[in-house]
């Protein structure tokens, strides 16, 4: 949303999703954590997961950081979060 021209108006599902991401992101960082048994198979799926969890974590935690700077750096941070999430949903999109 931060990248949203202040003129355009954002969808209200988009402002509730925003407004639960942390919440989701405290419970995706307990899942990451917590350790799982189970078929080969399904250990590597969740270990999948957990890897990407922690990547985008950590990406969020950096835009955040960098996201109360001068524009630019605003912008960056950006960018930089969106790649990451590209890259996760990319690297899902071939271990399905």
């Amino acid at each position: 949303m931060s990248e949203w021209e202040a003129s355009e108006i954002i969808p209200e599902p988009l402002k509730e999703s925003a407004g639960s991401l942390l919440s989701r992101l405290g419970t995706a960082d307990r899942l990451a954590a917590a350790s799982f048994t189970g078929k080969p198979a399904d250990v590597a799926l969740v270990d999948t997961m957990r890897t990407a969890m922690r990547r985008l974590d950590a990406a969020y935690v950096v835009y955040r950081q960098r996201s109360s700077g001068p524009q630019s750096e605003r912008v960056a941070a950006a960018r930089v979060l969106g790649a990451e999430i590209e890259e996760v949903k990319a690297a899902a999109m071939g271990a399905v």
